[in-house]
């Protein structure tokens, strides 16, 4: 029997993650015989350690990902017919939460009113409590 072309029927999917939080990317494939999986960061494979584990399954882990983590990962898949690449995807971070310029002490006359601002950067809404 011949060994039949893999196909890819699912390709990992980019994500963007706080910094500290793991991401995970997945393949789904079909094909004859035992398939075998090499994840690769920027087109260069990966070995288990420090972030990264599941290099060699259909499931890669980044864990506690921080700036080194951020760029494109693919799977390459193969057998004994051959190899196919899944499509890359993105890991990117959510930037992280700054107070741009601090609250200034106020003195205002006893009933007047004292007006506090956080200017503040950051991924998504941001919510605020005073205290």
């Amino acid at each position: 029997m011949l060994n039949a072309a893999i196909a890819l029927t699912h390709h990992p999917s980019s994500q963007t993650v706080a910094v500290g939080v793991a991401a995970n990317f997945s393949v789904t494939s079909t094909a004859y015989g035992t398939l075998t999986y090499q994840w690769q960061k920027n087109q260069v494979n990966l070995s288990n350690g420090g972030h990264y584990s599941g290099v060699t399954t259909n499931t890669l882990t980044v864990s506690n990902a921080d700036s080194s983590d951020a760029a494109n990962y693919r799977c390459v898949v193969s057998n004994a017919g051959g190899s196919t690449n899944s499509n890359s995807a993105a890991l990117t971070l959510k930037a992280a939460t700054t107070i741009t310029q601090h609250p200034s002490n106020q003195t205002v006359a006893v009933g007047g009113t004292a007006t506090f601002s956080v200017p503040s950067t950051g991924y998504g809404t941001l919510s605020y409590q005073w205290q």
